[in-house]
């Protein structure tokens, strides 16, 4: 606010607003190329055919994607806020465990096999690629985690194993030439 009697006010009171006005100018381009941004990972993650999942210190899943549908049958909202134990077949716990307690020294694996419980209770086989999740000061706070459905791989390697067998006993059969 500029009075009459002022005049010599006017000039740095413009001059001030300009910059003010350049300077939100700037706030909404980069909040804007922010969420452009944040739109592309957000589709890439959602259309990837593996499922990203992150989980906090204190063990609770702050995010899921949405292939975890296909995978376990759950939608994202029905995971976020449970303690990963419910959905890791009881007998990789032990070992889940570790790598986190691992992971907090800047340790542990980075591939894990393990199982997730489907909505109808059958597991299904994953292989977890896991990385630590920093805050932007670099203070860990939790695992980030690709899951990949190894279903198929386990099928097709137990047939391979049959098909194995099998040639080995023909093999041990064959007469003596």
């Amino acid at each position: 606010y500029i009075m009459k009697a002022n005049p010599a006010r006017l000039i740095p009171a413009v001059e001030r607003e300009l910059r003010e006005a350049e300077q939100r100018r700037e706030r909404r381009a980069a909040l804007e190329l922010l969420r452009q941004s944040e739109e592309r990972y957000r589709s890439l993650v959602d259309n990837m055919s593996d499922v990203v999942i992150c989980v906090g210190l204190d063990r609770f899943i702050t995010y899921v994607s949405p292939r975890v549908r296909e995978m376990a049958g759950l939608e994202p909202a029905e995971i976020v806020g449970r303690h990963y134990s419910e959905l890791v077949a009881p007998e990789y716990l032990p070992h889940i465990e570790e790598q986190f307690a691992l992971m907090a020294t800047g340790q542990g694996d980075r591939i894990h096999e393990l199982a997730v419980l489907g909505v109808d209770g059958r597991q299904v086989p994953v292989e977890a690629s896991t990385a630590p999740l920093h805050a932007a000061d670099g203070t860990l706070i939790g695992v980030q985690a690709i899951l990949r459905d190894v279903s198929d791989r386990r099928r097709a390697e137990a047939e391979r194993d049959a098909a194995h067998h099998r040639l080995l006993n023909i093999i041990e059969f064959l007469p003596d030439a």
